[in-house]
């Protein structure tokens, strides 16, 4: 990925261009862009679903 060099080492940008080259723009590290690659990872590729009605509390 280009955007290593281009922006923070390691990190995933705020927001991309749309067109080619899609240089990155905005912030250069996001928290919510990497839990976006995550979230996309998990639920489009491997196919795992949240489960609906049942909400995760810390020390349960």
């Amino acid at each position: 990925m280009s955007c290593n060099s281009d922006a923070g080492l390691g990190q995933i940008s705020e927001i991309f261009d749309g067109d080619a080259p899609h240089r990155p723009r905005g912030c250069i590290a996001q928290a919510w862009s990497v839990a976006e690659l995550l979230r996309a990872v998990v639920e489009d590729v491997f196919d795992l679903k949240p489960r609906r009605g049942r909400q995760w509390r810390p020390g349960r």
